[in-house]
């Protein structure tokens, strides 16, 4: 490990990393909610008060299992309500202090000059940041998990990396402290005893670092299950860059190794109780495990191409699987980089035993999602967030190996950063409307059913209502059966064309195939109405009400059917329920005036 690095150097470091990340990130904080990131705010009760924040909904969303996610989108309802500006000054500033992170744990790590250390660290950082493939865990909001859990992640090593280095630096032979009446506390009757002159203070100082690791990791457990392999991760730290050895390492640090892997209990409990995330992931879902294993090998490959050439880049891959007979040369390039993993794991030169940590890093943070099915993205790009630390590490170590002047690699890694930092802005702009993410993800998936299914959605929403329907036929014909959504979403289109028996249809088998979904029986409720037959339509509001009472719109329908049923008063009530829940819903509000009833919404039903 390096010497310590000044001040001044760091300063300089923060702000260009700062400045360089907002400059990239400057486009993101009006882009809206995507895909289903606007129900995880819009939808999620839980986050509306602080005291419920840490407790999130099991219904295998992103924050399912991930108490301290929901906690901090908690904080942002807080801030700003629905209003999206904080959510993403958040995910930018979460990022940011990840970049510091790296850059610390970096230059603490690099042998050589300080000058050298600093350079190489300096361009690190600023890969890392700015890559286009960090941008689905930076500017969509319902990956924060990732980039959250990255930074507790990389907050573990450093802070580890701080407690070696007191530990370092803490003399051999101090000598002793006299032992004379000064040395007495004030009040105390008996003498201090003698001790290395500075020692105390130094074990003072490392216990706190070794405890803030320990906390760090704990934090990170509660964030996302990735976290898992860091106590193993900070082990192999400790063997390849300041112990020497694993026996050394845990011989000297045994009883924090023992702290670290108490944070594996709170995340076996947190794994437990979320259910398989509500059976999108986990090895009881619908996906047999050797055909999600065998795309992985792909996936992987994939990854390391896209570090290399961020190009094309997709926001959804969708849930296919590959057949055995396209993974012949990913299998080849998967097998050559374990192969010198670990062989570097093994070598006892510095510099491959270097490289061999990083390919474990690399394997190691995303062998949880290459391992453990996850059923609603067989491949996704956040996935790469901390595994990319590792790529640009190998890459900017081994420029400057190969001209011999880190200082020099480094220049040249900053002036890609530039590039990479400019490709990051251009890719953000995608996100700037559904309408634009979903058009640019069916042109790069078009086999991607749920692609063509959010794009309709979308084009629905921006009032193109044939253009909605041709893209969620496209989605059924690629996944014709027990496709709730698309179902759900043809129903809502015909219902805009006044096409009542296709409306119909369609919405009775959304509410078929997925009987416990509110938004499904409101709309079958609402073209029953249309249709006449309202005491069907009363049935299909209450249930829907039952599965979502804090729906203002389900209640403002509820109270429609019960008024034109001749039930007056059960329709104020619900009218007033629906107000309450919204106070600015307008066709609520409209319908008391018209009854004659006061607008203002008492406390309770």
């Amino acid at each position: 490990m390096s010497d310590r690095p000044g001040t001044g150097r760091a300063v300089l470091a923060g702000a260009l990393i700062a400045g360089a990340v907002l400059a990239a990130y400057a486009r993101t904080f009006s882009a809206p909610f995507v895909f289903d990131a606007a129900a995880i705010v819009g939808n999620n009760s839980t986050i509306r008060h602080l005291g419920s924040a840490l407790f999130p909904p099991h219904d295998g969303s992103t924050v399912d299992g991930r108490p301290l996610v929901n906690f901090s989108l908690g904080v942002n309802y807080a801030i700003s309500g629905t209003r999206v500006w904080s959510y993403h000054a958040a995910n930018v500033a979460i990022h940011i202090l990840a970049a510091w992170v790296l850059y610390g744990i970096v230059r603490r790590t690099v042998r050589g000059s300080a000058g050298g250390a600093f350079a190489t660290a300096v361009a690190v950082a600023l890969l890392w940041a700015l890559h286009p493939l960090q941008t689905e865990s930076v500017t969509y909001i319902a990956q924060r998990a990732e980039s959250l859990m990255g930074l507790f992640y990389l907050l573990t090593l450093y802070c580890f990396v701080r407690g070696a280095e007191v530990a370092r630096l803490v003399p051999k032979a101090p000598a002793l402290r006299p032992r004379n009446d000064s040395d007495r506390l004030v009040g105390d009757k008996q003498p201090y005893l003698a001790r290395p002159y500075g020692a105390n203070r130094d074990a003072v100082r490392r216990r706190r670092w070794f405890m803030l690791a320990v906390v760090a990791c704990l934090l990170g457990m509660a964030t996302k299950e990735t976290m898992v392999s860091a106590p193993l991760m900070v082990l192999l730290f400790d063997r390849t860059f300041v112990a020497g050895s694993f026996r050394e390492a845990w011989e000297r640090r045994r009883t924090f190794y023992l702290a670290l892997a108490t944070t594996w209990v709170p995340l076996g409990c947190l794994v437990l109780g979320s259910a398989s995330r509500h059976g999108t992931a986990g090895f009881g879902v619908d996906l047999r495990w050797s055909d999600y294993a065998l795309t992985q090998v792909y996936a992987v490959v994939h990854y390391v191409r896209l570090a290399l050439w961020p190009s094309p880049l997709v926001f959804d891959y969708g849930t296919g699987v590959l057949a055995p007979g396209k993974l012949i040369f990913p299998a080849i390039a998967l097998l050559v980089l374990l192969g010198g993993t670990m062989a570097g794991l093994c070598a006892r030169s510095a510099n491959a035993r270097t490289a061999g940590f990083l390919g474990a890093w690399f394997f190691a943070i995303l062998a949880p999602t290459s391992l453990v099915p996850v059923a609603t993205q067989t491949i996704a790009e956040h996935r790469m967030y901390l595994p990319l630390a590792a790529v640009v590490a190998a890459l900017v170590l081994a420029l400057g190996h190969a001209l011999a002047r880190p200082i020099a690699a480094a220049v040249l890694a900053c002036a890609a950063a530039a590039g990479l930092g400019a490709a990051t802005a251009a890719r953000n702009g995608v996100y700037q409307s559904d309408l634009t993410l979903w058009r640019d993800t069916v042109a790069k998936r078009p086999d991607n059913d749920r692609a063509h299914n959010n794009f309709g959605k979308a084009l629905f929403l921006q009032g193109l209502v044939p253009e909605a329907l041709d893209q969620y036929g496209r989605a059924l014909r690629l996944h014709p059966r027990d496709n709730a959504e698309v179902q759900y979403n043809l129903g809502d289109a015909f219902l805009e064309e006044g096409r009542l028996p296709e409306a119909l249809d369609h919405c009775a088998e959304a509410v078929r195939l997925a009987p416990a979904n509110p938004d499904a029986r409101n709309n079958l409720g609402t073209a029953l109405a249309r249709s006449g037959r309202m005491g069907e339509a009363l049935d299909q509001f209450q249930a829907a009400a039952r599965l979502n009472p804090l729906s203002a719109e389900i209640h403002n329908n509820l109270g429609s059917a019960w008024f034109l049923l001749g039930h007056r008063f059960e329709a104020v009530a619900e009218y007033r329920e629906a107000l309450r829940i919204d106070p600015g819903y307008a066709d609520a509000r409209a319908a008391l005036d018209h009854l004659r009833e006061p607008a203002e919404a008492p406390a309770g039903r």
